[in-house]
């Protein structure tokens, strides 16, 4: 079990340190990152925490930014969704862990950039054409969160497994 809470707060804090190297915009590990936090993380107040860190000590490094706010409710969100799922990873329920995730990150961060009125005027046409914008940003997104849930689910599960037929095979010895 200890084995786990390390692996889990290893992979949150890899995904943290990999953020801050060269990458296609937003195809980053941070929102499989805050699935599997709210997943597997059994302490909710360290799974809301330690993908929070990650990122903010990420930004630090990175730069700070005006809508930061935005982002980290739309991590926050993606948390408390992970938390809604726990339970035996299937590879239907982490697909949907995945574009659900994506789908609030790009809803929230995306109304923060069109409600700051900085960029886009605040209006219907307004809005319209921010989340057009940032239809690229989603597809980087999408695809980022698929590959690393895909290791991050992947490589818990064989671990999980395997601690599984280990106990099995030490209680039939």
């Amino acid at each position: 079990m200890k084995k786990l809470i390390m692996l889990n707060i290893g992979i949150i804090a890899l995904a943290g340190i990999v953020r801050i190297f060269p990458h296609p915009w937003n195809f980053t590990p941070v929102i499989a990152a805050c699935i599997y936090s709210g997943f597997y993380m059994n302490n909710r107040f360290i799974a809301i925490v330690l993908p929070l860190l990650t990122v903010f000590v990420g930004d630090l490094v990175l730069g700070l930014y005006s809508g930061m706010a935005w982002v980290y409710s739309s991590y926050l969100s993606i948390i408390l969704i992970g938390f809604l799922f726990k339970g035996n990873a299937s590879f239907k329920k982490v697909g949907m862990l995945t574009v659900s995730g994506n789908l609030t990150f790009f809803i929230i961060s995306n109304f923060g950039v069109w409600f700051s009125g900085m960029i886009y005027p605040k209006t219907v046409s307004g809005v319209i054409a921010c989340y057009t914008a940032a239809m690229p940003f989603f597809q980087n997104s999408l695809l980022g969160t698929i590959l690393y849930s895909g290791l991050f689910f992947g490589i818990t599960e064989i671990l999980i497994q395997k601690s599984s037929n280990q106990h099995v095979l030490a209680e039939i010895s």
